[in-house]
């Protein structure tokens, strides 16, 4: 039985290649939800107010990729709850992209997270040894 337990270093190396293909996915299909989405909702006259302020280059991608995965319940509390120039507006995101857009910003923040985790999770083990 000792073959299937993992050695830290292997464990180590094991959660250190999830990352880097995670963090290359998140890379890849933020680039791709970017171009084809984002910059279409920033055309749009009813939309370019409402997908939330930029506070770095790119944050708005993550703001609507964050719109199309949270839950509904969530995401309408915050739209009648917080501030519209802060927060992006999920309903008018909606309504302005196809499910295949929906499916991507779903995609990347999906990736977005699990590469975020698994940093956490080899930082974690490579802390305690």
């Amino acid at each position: 039985m000792t073959g299937l337990a993992l050695h830290p270093l292997n464990l180590q190396g094991l959660l250190l290649r999830g990352f880097g293909i995670a963090f290359l996915a998140w890379v890849g299909l933020f680039v791709v939800f970017g171009l084809y989405t984002v910059r279409r909702l920033h055309r749009c006259p009813e939309t370019r107010d409402r997908i939330g302020v930029e506070f770095v280059r790119g944050w708005t991608v993550v703001n609507v990729a964050m719109a199309l995965s949270w839950p509904r319940r969530v995401v309408d509390y915050l739209d009648r709850h917080s501030h519209p120039v802060v927060h992006f507006h999920a309903a008018t995101i909606r309504a302005h992209t196809t499910r295949a857009d929906r499916v991507l910003g779903r995609a990347c923040y999906a990736a977005h997270v699990l590469s975020v985790l698994l940093f956490l999770a080899w930082a974690g083990v490579q802390a305690t040894g």
